[in-house]
């Protein structure tokens, strides 16, 4: 497709976009039943193929953008922000307002067409959240091009809006808010403010000193039956250290997807909570079960 028709285009989807986020006050939104497709979240006997498809679009849209397939990219954003207003009570439907119009505000990019990228922009700010968007927080990719081509105003009405979804930005859209008012140009990535909050800090933390922990809690209850202290130490350390990763990378590429399909399809209810803590558990034991056992071969040698 030729750049002309890109830019038309571009330009169609401007005048479709904010259409189809149009709230149809008359429309029923039953966000408890599970009898229906148009249900928050339907029973699976009620997932039509026009749900499926609604689902997994988002997908879609990511392989078109990656192969920089523009026009495809443009045509399955405009059908995913019209399902969006069939399913609007559905839990992906926020994703889809926020991610359709993002797309398309990157395709306008391509096109050269900053303002209309701009606007897309504030459309996608104007979601209602998601499971993923509350927690995880949004992909800022538009965001960040538009604010090095300083369009500040419309990345500040878009932060401005993520705030009211985003649970868990440890303070960063203040941060950059604060840094634009003040001239600054911050890179906008959502993963600096996921890894840099205090709970992950706390977790990096814990990854550090438990198996060490483990290691010289045992060295204290076995003192008096030990030999070779500093060699236990050293040997049982490695031995926790590397039950702990090992473990921990095998046992999260299980739970992990499981997590975030709960995670997706219902926010932290009790059952993502569940297998959250299970795996979190079963990782910490893991270090305390390897040093148990380098401790009864340490007892072993000894006799």
């Amino acid at each position: 497709m030729s750049a002309v028709s890109l830019a038309l285009w571009a330009v169609l989807a401007t005048v479709i976009s904010p259409a189809l986020l149009a709230d149809d006050a008359g429309a029923p939104c039953q966000r408890s039943a599970s009898n229906t497709e148009l249900a928050r979240n339907p029973a699976e006997q009620f997932v039509t193929p026009n749900l499926k498809r609604f689902y997994s679009l988002d997908e879609n849209i990511k392989a078109a953008y990656a192969a920089r397939n523009d026009p495809e990219v443009v045509a399955l954003a405009t059908e995913y922000l019209n399902l969006a207003m069939t399913y609007r009570c559905n839990w992906n439907y926020g994703n889809a307002v926020h991610d359709g119009n993002r797309y398309l505000g990157l395709v306008s990019l391509h096109a050269g067409r900053v303002e209309n990228a701009a606007r897309f922009l504030e459309l996608a700010g104007k979601t209602p959240g998601s499971p993923q968007l509350d927690s995880f927080g949004p992909d800022l990719d538009l965001a960040d091009e538009l604010l090095k081509r300083g369009q500040t105003i419309a990345v500040e009405h878009y932060l401005t809006d993520v705030k009211a979804f985003w649970r868990l930005d440890h303070g960063q859209v203040d941060r950059w808010l604060a840094a634009i008012a003040a001239g600054e140009r911050p890179t906008l990535d959502k993963f600096s403010a996921v890894t840099n909050g205090p709970w992950m800090t706390a977790g990096r933390l814990f990854d550090l000193a438990w198996p060490e922990f483990i290691v010289l809690s045992s060295l204290f209850a076995a003192r008096k039956r030990l030999n070779s202290k500093p060699s236990y130490v050293i040997v049982a350390s490695v031995i926790a250290y590397g039950a702990y990763y090992l473990f921990n990378r095998a046992f999260r590429s299980v739970m992990d997807p499981l997590i975030l399909t709960q995670l997706a399809r219902h926010g932290p209810t009790a059952a993502w909570w569940a297998l959250n803590l299970s795996s979190v558990l079963v990782v910490i034991a893991a270090p305390v079960l390897a040093v148990f056992g380098c401790l009864r071969i340490w007892y072993r040698r000894m006799r």
